[in-house]
């Protein structure tokens, strides 16, 4: 597993085959959050992640809170000059 800058990375599982993040010591990195794996996820860039639930895309923090107070996408693209475009 490559743990990238930010020191994270994401695994699928092979059991339920959601999506995890997890640290360089290979524990989950949202373990104290309500929600710990994703339809879809994207590694960190700049402490933000692209995460996909059951109802869309959305963004999360480092600690896998929904900063985007629960609204949710079909479409949503990576941040660039600190805006992303989301449809």
């Amino acid at each position: 597993v490559d743990c990238e800058l930010q020191g994270s990375a994401v695994i699928r599982s092979s059991i339920d085959g959601l999506f995890r993040a997890i640290d360089e010591n290979g524990d989950l990195l949202h373990s104290s959050s309500k929600t710990t794996s994703f339809f879809d996820l994207d590694i960190y860039h700049k402490g933000l992640a692209r995460a996909r639930d059951e109802n869309g895309w959305f963004f999360i923090d480092r600690a896998g809170v929904d900063i985007g107070e629960g609204r949710r996408y079909r479409q949503i693209e990576n941040f660039y000059n600190g805006q992303a475009l989301v449809q």
